[in-house]
């Protein structure tokens, strides 16, 4: 990805590890994943679930997660497992919309950088 096509896609991130919707969008020029979310595992647990899942097999991508960082292809992510999605760090993590896909918060926003869009649970 170029410099300009960098900084202008929008930066998401994720509450509740949606490994589908970020598999399926993974390498859009117009989306910059930066941030992960998620209760059930750390960083390495959830690059080992993205990278080989059950129903959808072996992604191609190599993925990594180590000491809150989880990296795919070379680019990272942050990753923090905070049970209140309100207090996570979005903004200091340079997230523009939070895909909400943990199934549990369907209504929740407490900072405009949130969305209250449900993605597929994975």
């Amino acid at each position: 990805m170029d410099t300009l096509a960098a900084l202008m896609a929008v930066r998401i991130g994720i509450n509740g590890f949606g490994r589908l919707a970020l598999r399926a969008a993974w390498g859009w020029p117009e989306l910059a994943f930066v941030h992960i979310n998620e209760l059930n595992g750390d960083a390495a647990t959830s690059a080992h679930l993205l990278m080989f899942d059950f129903v959808h097999k072996r992604w191609s991508k190599q993925a990594d997660g180590q000491d809150g960082v989880l990296s795919m292809d070379g680019t990272s992510l942050s990753y923090s497992s905070i049970a209140e999605p309100g207090a996570v760090a979005w903004r200091e993590a340079g997230v523009d919309i939070v895909l909400e896909c943990s199934g549990k918060f369907r209504t929740w926003s407490r900072s405009p950088h949130t969305s209250n869009r449900a993605c597929a649970r994975s």
